[in-house]
């Protein structure tokens, strides 16, 4: 499942508990984010989205409405461990066959999807020309893309792991340029706003979980201002 259909599932399965139209906060996006890389599947989560609304819904009194996926994290993490404990000592079961035109399917939508890749780098080198710097780092990215795609339309072959490694590469050193191009002000204002929000679910979080949300919540808003695109291959 790309990571588009399981951020609508949980957001449609947490909206639909709620009892209520709401739109999930950009913080909840980092935290599904943190949940996708984890590795926990849809199915558990959802799991423990439901857990905790039945929870909730056992209260006789409930003078409050849930207004955050974080209300759901410990039920999830509770979820995931029960799952990863039922994982122990399971053998794969099997691998699949891949049939010739299956994988030049394959190699078609991902090629197609590193070039639009492609395509909205170069687009952006173009538009943040006063930002030089990161302009350069754009410029570069699509280059490095282009190198990507010639070669595996040159060897009909793709390693997924591989590909996603170099993709994330580039990701990280694009979000280090678009953090140099802006103030040290922006960045702690943005830092306060995570922490803000997250202020009520700080307490029994662990700090490395923490931590790594505020980053991300950083990260988001930093993509947003530069309208740089995500570069894994969850996103096809």
């Amino acid at each position: 499942m790309n990571y588009y259909n399981y951020f609508t599932e949980i957001e449609e399965a947490f909206v639909s508990r709620r009892g209520s139209h709401f739109l999930i906060s950009p913080l909840d996006w980092s935290l599904i984010e943190s949940w996708r890389e984890r590795g926990i599947p849809l199915e558990v989560a959802l799991r423990g989205i439901h857990a905790a609304f039945d929870g909730y819904d056992s209260q006789p009194r409930r003078s409050r409405k849930v207004n955050s996926l974080f209300y759901c994290r410990q039920e999830v993490d509770a979820e995931f461990e029960r799952y990863l404990e039922s994982r122990v000592g399971k053998q794969d079961s099997g691998d699949r066959t891949t049939t010739a035109q299956q994988e030049s399917e394959h190699i078609a939508s991902l090629t197609a999807y590193l070039d639009e890749r492609r395509s909205e780098l170069d687009a952006l080198a173009r538009s943040t020309e006063n930002h030089s710097q990161l302009a350069e780092s754009f410029e570069r990215a699509a280059t490095r893309l282009a190198g990507m795609i010639a070669v595996i339309r040159q060897t009909t072959e793709a390693m997924p792991e591989r590909l996603e490694e170099e993709l994330m590469e580039i990701e990280t050193w694009l979000l280090e340029s678009m953090r140099r191009s802006v103030s040290a002000d922006e960045l702690s204002g943005l830092r306060r706003e995570a922490e803000l929000q997250l202020k009520g679910y700080k307490q029994g979080m662990d700090a490395a979980v923490y931590e790594t949300t505020v980053e991300k919540f950083v990260a988001r808003r930093l993509r947003e201002r530069f309208r740089a695109p995500r570069m894994s291959l969850f996103y096809m």
